[in-house]
C-alpha cells in the first residue's frame, strides 16, 4: 500500500456540477418570494456563482488540448472560489437571521406557511457554501500536486 496515492475528494467537475445544481435550487426557492426573504443576497450570489463556474468551465474547455496545468488550479481561481464561498456564507447568515426573526413572529401570528421556505433557503445556501469550500480545498490540493492534466479524472494511482 506504499504506492497508493489518494485523492482529496471528488473531481472538480463533479463539485462544479453539484454547485451549479444547489445554487440553482437556492435561487429558485429564493425567487418564489422574488428574493425579498434574503434581501436579494441569494439572487446576487447566484449570479456571481454562475459567472465563476462559466469562466472556469470555459477556461478548462479551451485548455483541454494543451498539456499545461489546469486553469482551475491557479491562485486567482482558488481566491475567487474562496470569495464565492464567503459570499454564500454571508447569504446563509442573512437568511438565517431573517428566519429567526420571522420564525418568532410566525409562531405567534400562526403564519407558518412561509417559514418552510426560509428554512429551505437557509439549508440550501449553507450546503452551497460547503460545496464551494470543498472546491477551494480540492483546487488547493491539485495546485500543490502541480495541477491535473485531465479535469474530470480521479487521481487514484496504484
Amino acid at each position: 500500500m506504499a504506492g497508493i496515492k489518494r485523492a482529496c475528494g471528488p473531481p472538480l467537475f463533479i463539485l462544479t456540477c453539484a454547485s451549479l445544481f444547489m445554487s440553482s435550487l437556492s435561487f429558485i426557492f429564493s425567487m418564489l418570494h422574488l428574493g425579498y426573504d434574503s434581501f436579494f443576497t441569494i439572487p446576487t450570489v447566484f449570479g456571481v456563482t454562475v459567472v465563476y463556474h462559466a469562466t472556469v468551465l470555459t477556461m478548462e474547455y479551451r485548455n483541454s488540448t494543451r498539456l499545461e496545468a489546469a486553469p482551475s488550479t491557479t491562485l486567482a481561481s482558488v481566491v475567487c472560489a474562496a470569495v464565492v464561498s464567503a459570499l454564500w456564507l454571508g447569504a446563509f447568515t442573512v437568511i438565517l437571521l431573517v428566519s429567526v426573526l420571522f420564525g418568532a413572529k410566525a409562531i405567534i401570528v400562526a403564519e407558518r406557511q412561509a417559514l418552510w421556505l426560509l428554512v429551505v433557503q437557509c439549508l440550501l445556501s449553507f450546503t452551497e457554501a460547503m460545496i464551494m469550500l470543498a472546491i477551494v480545498v480540492r483546487t488547493s490540493y491539485e495546485r500543490q500536486q502541480g495541477g491535473s492534466g485531465n479535469w474530470r479524472r480521479m487521481e487514484d494511482t496504484y
